[in-house]
């Protein structure tokens, strides 16, 4: 009875989990990193630098979303949000083909990616080592009580074009 109840436990954390990469599974950022903290104790135990995939348990796609989000409100081209520059008269003499133009925003949006990414990574890595000491049980328990506080728990969310 208990190994089946083990198995079944498994299956639902497995569907969670999908549900969670394909970024069906709406959550604060830091509620996403808290998953994939718990996510990596349950796979590795306690912190590993070498162990950390993002792929393997974040959404990565749904940061890439949005930041692509971002810069749809910002129709001209993609700046830095920090820029102190942005707007002055030194960026609005730029000239240049606009084939130049949307190859540098396609470097600033990867760049941006790349360092949100890093970020994250961080920020996992920061609750993974906050989770030392936690058992395989004790991860997964609470990666489950998370999702299930979730009211669409148990809900199948679809895609739409």
């Amino acid at each position: 009875m208990a190994l089946n109840r083990i198995i079944v436990l498994k299956y639902i954390r497995s569907l969670a989990h999908e549900s969670l990469l394909s970024g069906h599974f709406p959550a604060p950022e830091d509620t996403l990193q808290l998953l994939a903290a718990l996510r990596l104790q349950y796979i590795h135990g306690d912190f590993n630098k070498g162990s950390l995939n993002l792929q393997e348990v974040y959404p990565v796609s749904k940061l890439r979303n949005k930041i692509l989000q971002s810069t749809k409100f910002n129709s001209q081209t993609l700046k830095r949000r920090t820029s102190f520059l942005e707007g002055t008269l030194r960026f609005g003499l730029r000239t240049g083909s606009v084939k130049k133009q949307k190859m540098e925003e396609e470097q600033m949006l990867e760049m941006w990616l790349k360092e949100e990414l890093s970020a994250t990574r961080t920020s996992i890595a920061d609750k993974w080592k906050r989770l030392r000491g936690m058992t395989q049980q004790q991860a997964m328990l609470r990666y489950m009580a998370i999702i299930m506080e979730w009211p669409g728990y148990g809900s199948t969310l679809f895609d739409v074009e």
